[in-house]
């Protein structure tokens, strides 16, 4: 039940007839599952959006501000009018303070201003100030008004505010929330002090109810009758650290395990080398999960879901270039090319020459586009002279090279007699640069960007060992 409702989830923001963020078209997204303490499973999403506004624009913020308060609401819906409402937001969305909220200690960050240094000797009008404001603190009483402490309003609104802010920073959620007239940015006063749960955006609040209750959108909550906590994303570093806070979380069994071999002593270096060792092994070899994620992990069921397919790309120089064999009971004496596994690099260099487009195709296009096809359907070889080029290649990132002309998609063969099959939508392709090393570097952006056929004899003149002078030489040519 759980996994229909999570796909039901990805079909239901995926809509782009009726789109979920009414006035934006959700383009990619990123689902992670996780699993309660109950074990009970939630999820986690990122999404991204068609044409964002512009955050460094008074036009932009203004269409944020105002898709805020269409899209979410703070408000307890009236219980004698909207019963069903009212029932679905106390249960789901309305916040009361539990164990979980408490943390040790309350997470506050302080923004200060920057502090002058002053020399250490002191002019003559300094001293004359500082004579001045010695008197000013003899004379306190006199200069300052007396007022009573229990009747005093301004004293009294500083002891409720001390209050709030102090229950707000000892709740892991940064609840309830302050009270605000209108949706607005922080404003710089606003984020000086802030405490876990603040947002750059802060929502309209006009009640004492509605401080407490989590923003929602009463479609989704009616629809999936489950908590859920919705937010703009600002910074796109803070969409990345999302990503990778997520994808990395730690689990508290090997947390645990670690912070207690931390307090071990070791009297040698090796000895401290051997509990390092068993330490890892541990973490590496156990970890402890729930029943339910047990079963999910055992049907398969994929704990991760993205829109972006990812394909990552290895691209080494000759001289540093690790191959796999497809028997590793080879004799290595007799080792040929054909005892490799064949990678992606290897298929772009035996693409076909016709039609040109796929002839003129970088490395890095053919990785966004194509992948070996495993299927067993009917396919004929002449359909390579009849592959039709897209018009709107290369307008568009998500525009293919070829067109699909009938039911199956665009299919090449290679001259190694494999076939490859156009993707319906782009994927996502990584590499890595090793910036500490000229040579590689830009061996890399060469290969990625740049058409070739044997990369060794063109771009390195058939040398395994290259000069860094000869390659700058190379990508100087291609980019003039």
């Amino acid at each position: 039940m759980c996994k229909r409702r999570m796909v039901a989830f990805e079909d239901y923001i995926k809509d782009k007839k009726h789109p979920f963020l009414i006035d934006f078209v959700v383009t990619q997204y990123f689902l992670k599952t996780e699993f309660q303490r109950g074990g009970l499973p939630h999820l986690h999403a990122l999404l991204w959006v068609d044409n964002p506004p512009s955050l460094d624009t008074v036009e932009g913020r203004t269409t944020i501000l105002d898709f805020v308060d269409k899209f979410l609401s703070t408000d307890l819906p009236d219980r004698n009018s909207q019963p069903r409402r009212y029932k679905l937001v106390r249960k789901n969305q309305y916040h009361m303070h539990t164990f979980t909220c408490y943390t040790n200690k309350p997470i506050v960050r302080i923004r200060r201003g920057k502090k002058e240094l002053k020399n250490q000797q002191k002019d003559p009008i300094d001293v004359k100030t500082d004579q001045t404001s010695s008197i000013n603190r003899s004379q306190e009483d006199d200069i300052y008004e007396k007022v009573d402490a229990n009747i005093d309003p301004d004293l009294i609104d500083t002891r409720v505010e001390r209050r709030q802010f102090f229950e707000r920073a000892k709740c892991r959620f940064g609840k309830p929330e302050p009270l605000a007239a209108k949706t607005h940015f922080r404003t710089h006063k606003e984020a000086r002090i802030l405490t876990r749960g603040d947002r750059d955006i802060i929502i309209k609040r006009t009640t004492e109810e509605s401080r407490r209750i989590v923003p929602y959108n009463i479609n989704l909550l009616e629809t999936f009758k489950c908590n859920h906590d919705i937010q703009i994303i600002t910074d796109p570093w803070a969409a990345a650290e999302y990503l990778f806070s997520y994808v990395s979380k730690e689990a508290h069994m090997e947390k645990d395990l670690v912070q207690q071999l931390a307090g071990c002593s070791a009297s040698t270096l090796e000895e401290a080398r051997r509990v390092l060792l068993k330490a890892g092994n541990a973490v590496l070899s156990h970890r402890q999960i729930g029943k339910v994620e047990a079963a999910w992990l055992i049907l398969g069921i994929p704990l991760y879901r993205c829109s972006m397919a990812t394909v990552h790309l290895y691209i080494s120089l000759p001289c540093h270039e690790d191959r796999l064999l497809k028997n590793i009971n080879i004799d290595m004496n007799s080792v040929g090319e054909h005892d490799f596994i064949q990678t992606i690099i290897h298929r772009y260099s035996n693409r076909p020459a016709t039609p040109e487009i796929i002839n003129d195709l970088s490395l890095f296009e053919f990785a966004i586009w194509f992948s070996t096809d495993y299927t067993s359907s009917n396919y004929e070889e002449s359909e390579n002279n009849t592959l039709t080029p897209n018009p709107l290649w290369k307008t568009n990132y998500n525009e293919p090279p070829l067109l699909k002309t009938s039911t199956h998609f665009p299919r090449i063969i290679l001259t190694s007699g494999q076939t490859m099959r156009q993707h319906r939508n782009a994927k996502c392709v990584t590499f890595t640069c090793l910036h500490d090393d000229t040579a590689q570097s830009i061996y890399s952006l060469l290969c990625l960007n740049i058409p070739f056929r044997d990369p060794v004899l063109e771009f390195l003149g058939g040398k395994e060992e290259p000069e860094i002078y000869d390659l700058h030489q190379v990508l100087v040519q291609h980019h003039h």
